[in-house]
């Protein structure tokens, strides 16, 4: 799958994880994505033990991470990538209250968080930010 908005540094696609426990949403993720160009979906985990197990042998550029799974918080899923793969940027989305969650997932040290409520290009705007070095972290409206 690939996308339009953001590269790596020497101009290859960004190679993005999806880390969400319904199927449903990853497809919806998958879908947007592929309206783009220059992002290509290297793996997707429907756990946290499953991302990690996974990012051991993916080369992954960004890590989406949904804040919600069933065996671990995203945010707690980040520090442990985290202290996996330093260097790796996770961005992070939530449905929940972006006044509380926005400040733990960055203390986590996430690389930008996106609202569920925002629109849908905001996601691949959002991977192409933090792939490329920067944060994603819209004020709440």
């Amino acid at each position: 799958m690939q996308v339009r908005s953001g590269s790596s540094h020497d101009g290859a696609p960004l190679r993005v994880m999806l880390v969400d426990d319904d199927a449903l949403t990853q497809e919806a993720y998958g879908a947007l994505i592929e309206q783009a160009a220059h992002i290509l979906i290297v793996g997707q985990a429907f756990s946290g033990r499953e991302a990690l197990r996974l990012l051991a042998h993916t080369p992954a550029d960004v890590v989406v991470v949904d804040i919600s799974l069933p065996d671990v918080s995203g945010i707690a899923l980040v520090a442990q990538i985290k202290e996996q793969r330093p260097g790796l940027p996770c961005l992070v989305i939530s449905g929940h209250d972006p006044d509380v969650y926005r400040e733990r997932a960055f203390a986590a040290g996430a690389r930008g968080y996106l609202d569920k409520k925002e629109a849908a290009e905001a996601l691949v705007a959002a991977i192409g930010q933090v792939g490329g070095g920067g944060l994603y972290a819209p004020e709440a409206a």
